[in-house]
């Protein structure tokens, strides 16, 4: 345990200065929120591809292809002091596919694609007026077992006799290691032909996982006795075509602990030009069942996105996910058969939409400053009524370039935080139910406006503020897709971090709008 270091406070640590407004302590609905930039940081050069924040908020972590691990300090985000980070680390040879912060301590563990795992332990000694940080320091290295192989996915928790990371790998292994004796606690195989783990997510009780592959299947393994209990397909929306499961996390507040939030990557058929435009899936794990949709539309569209053409309809029954293939044998020839399909004869003038979510973060309140209260669960983990302005919170990074909060108590209040033409284009939300038997949908709309106007000696004038708001634009949101997000509460309350694929990364300070 001295090798980790002392144990750290939980939280951001709260500062002297007077409270601030909480995002959505308002219960006007008309009142929504906006993001304002507080820090570039461009030291990156390669697709940033996770961002890891510590225990007490006092610095995060980011890494990405440039075979680097980035330690900046949060304490100079209010001071603005430089966009440098204070600490590199660059003893990976290869690129840092995961990283995670270890529960309660200033160590991270951060995973390269030539198959090796570090713990690094940050030192930090607390200043006159800013922390100081010494040499990155190694605790710990693991490697996998196949040459080939390559972890995708870390996350951290303590238990009173162990120190456990879990990790997938590519080659659909969920492995649990013991940081403290180095020991694999436990070595699950999930089938191979599902494919490569790309995502998972872990249980509170830390009773059972799911783990989401990139051939959109979801797997449920109860970790207690090492069980698979059931693989299905998800993505009904997308009939017969395969779909990356980008991240997968359990739902802030609904379903009892047992629903799941997916953001899938739907992969075209051969000569399509079009995506869907379903964002997120939600589903109910304990029944297979597609519960939620959050999608995406123009105002030209006159019918939901689920009902859209170009996307073949669901039947309601088609809510529950299909069992998985059991036989490898029929699992390739499901994908013969898909790679024998007709293909789309692309329009010239298409355009695909370029909407898939690559990135989630959820919670019930928003950096823990936005009064939404946590849920309640009584005896026997049946969950009481929500109170008002509890439901939650969803912020997804796509790869359209932007950053939207999706208000889970107030559906109409989301918005579109950054993006290439937010302040050109007018977002609405709504919920919609068709059905009975079908999931609820939560759409966004988007209300294209136009920057010229018809007579002739304002259209010089509109020119000239449309190129002007460009160029704002251009220094303001990200430039390519988003791939990763976390939320930081130091040192201002309801902060957001997020990186994108040219290894930018970002600070984004979320205010009530006035």
């Amino acid at each position: 345990m001295h090798d980790f270091g002392p144990k750290v406070h939980e939280g951001a640590i709260r500062r002297r200065n007077a409270p601030r407004q909480s995002v959505f302590s308002m219960h006007n609905t008309s009142r929504g929120a906006e993001a304002s930039l507080i820090a570039n940081l461009t030291s990156h050069t390669g697709p940033i591809n996770g961002v890891a924040v510590a225990p007490d908020h006092m610095f995060f972590l980011t890494c990405s292809d440039d075979k680097t691990v980035k330690v900046w300090d949060t304490a100079r985000l209010e001071r603005n002091v430089t966009s440098k980070p204070r600490q590199t680390y660059t003893q990976h040879h290869a690129r840092v596919t995961a990283v995670c912060m270890l529960e309660g301590f200033h160590c991270f563990a951060s995973a390269g694609d030539d198959g090796s795992l570090h713990v690094v332990r940050v030192h930090i000694a607390q200043g006159s007026s800013m922390p100081k940080y010494s040499k990155l320091q190694i605790v710990r290295e693991h490697r996998v077992e196949q040459t080939d192989e390559y972890i995708t996915a870390l996350t951290h928790y303590n238990t009173e006799n162990s120190s456990n990371l879990i990790y997938t790998t590519t080659q659909a292994r969920i492995v649990v290691l013991d940081l403290r004796t180095m020991r694999i606690l436990q070595a699950l195989q999930n089938p191979s032909h599902h494919g490569p783990i790309s995502t998972f997510a872990l249980d509170k009780r830390k009773a059972w996982l799911i783990v989401g592959t990139v051939t959109g299947i979801l797997s449920l393994w109860d970790l207690r006795f090492g069980l698979l209990i059931k693989s299905w397909k998800t993505g009904v929306t997308h009939a017969d075509r395969p779909m990356k499961i980008n991240q997968c996390v359990i739902h802030p507040t609904k379903g009892r602990g047992r629903w799941v939030i997916l953001a899938l990557e739907a992969l075209p058929s051969p000569g399509e030009a079009t995506r869907g435009t379903v964002l997120l899936e939600v589903w109910d794990i304990e029944s297979s069942t597609l519960v939620e949709t959050f999608e995406t539309k123009d105002s030209s569209d006159n019918v939901p996105p689920s009902q859209h053409p170009e996307v073949p309809q669901a039947e309601p029954s088609a809510t529950i996910g299909q069992d998985a293939q059991k036989d490898p044998a029929a699992a390739i020839q499901a994908l013969l058969r898909l790679a024998n399909q007709p293909s789309v004869i692309e329009s010239p003038n298409s355009v695909p939409k370029l909407a898939d979510v690559c990135a989630i973060v959820v919670g019930a309140d928003f950096a823990g400053l936005s009064g939404m209260p946590r849920p309640d669960f009584g005896i026997g983990g049946e969950e009481r009524a929500t109170p008002p302005g509890g439901g939650g919170f969803i912020i997804t990074g796509s790869e359209d370039r932007r950053i939207r909060l999706w208000d889970l108590t107030h559906i109409e209040r989301s918005v579109t935080l950054s993006g290439s033409d937010v302040e050109s284009d007018k977002t609405s939300f709504a919920m919609v139910k068709s059905g009975d038997n079908e999931p609820v949908a939560y759409v966004e709309t988007l209300n294209k406006r136009d920057g010229f106007q018809s007579n002739q000696n304002q259209r010089v004038v509109s020119r000239t503020n449309t190129i002007s708001h460009h160029q704002q634009s251009l220094l303001r949101a990200h430039q390519d897709c988003i791939t990763a997000l976390a939320c930081l509460d130091s040192p201002f309350r309801g902060s957001i971090i997020s990186g994108d694929r040219t290894g930018l990364v970002k600070v984004w300070r979320v205010e009530e709008a006035q």
